[in-house]
């Protein structure tokens, strides 16, 4: 769902999805969202919010921008659905939720790791409490 999403959103920035009828653009992005797919493992637990698919999405677009040299070239070869930018573009996507994928393990195990050490914090805390008011 997220690589559809992103699809979908990259194609709206680059405007590709105007003037083309529904089975153009649709078939277009199933191309794209199942060649993102082929080559790519997501690690457990990847659950991505909004704010990340559009910095996913800002990020790819920023790159691609820059190989094809300019905003203007780019949209010009999405629609002329070239292979060498389907490929580019494939990927871009890929590198980048690879990327987002670790950082997001990364930060539900260091998160986890945060939420053991406070209920052990507090766990400590409420012993003490209980010996405390025992021993008196």
């Amino acid at each position: 769902m997220f690589v559809t999403l992103l699809t979908v959103k990259l194609m709206l920035k680059c405007h590709a999805l105007e003037n083309r009828s529904t089975a153009d653009w649709t078939a277009h992005i199933k191309r794209l969202v199942n060649q993102t797919m082929e080559g790519l493992a997501i690690t457990k637990g990847f659950c991505p919010d909004v704010r990340s698919m559009k910095k996913v999405c800002k990020d790819v677009l920023k790159g691609l921008q820059k190989t094809f040299s300019g905003k203007t070239s780019l949209e010009t070869l999405i629609l002329q659905q070239d292979p060498a930018v389907e490929a580019a573009i494939v990927h871009s996507f890929q590198a980048h939720i690879k990327q987002l994928s670790a950082q997001l393990a990364t930060k539900s195990s260091s998160s986890w790791k945060k939420e053991l050490l406070k209920v052990l914090f507090i766990a400590g805390l409420l012993a003490i409490f209980i010996v405390l008011i025992v021993v008196r």
